[in-house]
Parts: structure tokens; C-alpha cells; sequence
């Protein structure tokens, strides 16, 4: 049966939907434009456990298209202001919550510490590591886009340490 918050939803897709949200997994990879709209729209609707993902900061250009982007939020880190959305939507919709923190947090242990203080019942990292390569003979990066993600046996190490930071630090499962 619907818990108050769910109930519209439940007159569209019934208990059964309503379970498959709450049992739900999703991986939201950005919460900028069309990022910060799907967040509040996946926690709203019940789904049950959200990763999300964004080392980006919040900068002026994004006040006129980005729901999270107010003046109040420039020069912070999106999945940080998003953390505060979700601990605001939290207070009325109580389903497991599971933060994906990136590897790239200038401080990933106070974030998780912020995650945890802010209802997060796990936290998920790390996946990929912004990394370089450089062609020698033509001097310029190989990657169209300058920065490529990082990830398998050469981050193990990295990854380890970090998990290891993070566990020592809060009381919350970290997977």
C-alpha cells in the first residue's frame, strides 16, 4: 500500500509499481540542466536508491537552466547541493538512500560525513578517476576532450584508500 507521499503515484501504477520504484536502482550521472529536474523528479516519485554523479561546481551561466543553480549555490559542487535537495525531499519520503560520492571530491571524507548528516543511509564510491594522456610525438592530449575517465586495476589502489578513509569515518554501510 502507498505511504502518503506515494499515493497519487500509486492511483497511476498501483502497490505493485509502487514497490518496483521503492526496489529501484538509478544512476544519475550529472545534475546539471536536465540532471537537477530528473533527481527531484526520481526521489519525488519513490525510487528507492539514486547514485548520483557530478564533480562539476555550479557557475553563473548555469543560474538560467539548471534547477539547483541559484545565486546561493555558485562556486559549490553540484552533487553537494544535491545532497541538500535530497535531505530537504528526505524530511516527507523515507526510502533507502544510497549517495554515490565522486573520487574526484576535494575532500572526499567531509562529504561523506555531509551525506551521512544529511540522511544518507550508504554511500557508494568510487567509480572512475579523471585522468590524461598525452600523444609525446605530436605534443597534444589523445582525447578529444582533453580528460577521459580512469578506472580498473590501475585505480584498485587509490579506490582502496579511499573506501578505507571513508568507512573509518562514518557509521553508515559503505560499498
Amino acid at each position: 500500500m502507498a505511504d502518503g507521499i506515494s499515493d497519487r503515484t500509486s492511483l497511476l501504477i498501483g502497490d505493485e509499481g509502487i514497490r518496483i520504484l521503492k526496489d529501484s536502482f538509478v544512476v544519475l550521472a550529472g545534475v546539471g540542466a536536465v540532471g537537477g529536474y530528473v533527481l527531484e523528479g526520481l526521489v519525488r516519485a519513490g525510487v528507492g536508491h539514486i547514485r548520483v554523479i557530478d564533480s562539476d561546481v555550479f557557475s553563473e551561466s548555469n543560474l538560467n537552466r539548471q534547477i539547483l543553480a541559484t545565486m546561493e549555490t555558485i562556486g559549490r559542487k553540484k552533487a553537494e547541493v544535491a545532497a541538500e535537495v535530497v535531505a530537504a525531499v528526505r524530511k516527507v519520503c523515507h526510502k533507502p538512500l544510497i549517495v554515490k560520492l565522486s573520487p574526484n571530491a576535494e575532500n572526499i571524507v567531509e562529504m561523506a560525513k555531509a551525506c551521512e548528516g544529511a540522511g544518507a543511509d550508504s554511500l557508494s564510491l568510487v567509480n572512475t578517476f579523471q585522468a590524461m594522456a598525452i600523444d609525446i610525438h605530436r605534443r597534444k592530449p589523445i582525447f578529444n576532450n582533453v580528460y577521459a575517465g580512469l578506472s580498473g586495476a590501475a585505480i584498485r589502489p587509490i579506490a582502496l584508500r579511499m573506501v578505507h578513509s571513508v568507512a573509518k569515518a562514518v557509521k553508515i554501510p559503505v560499498i
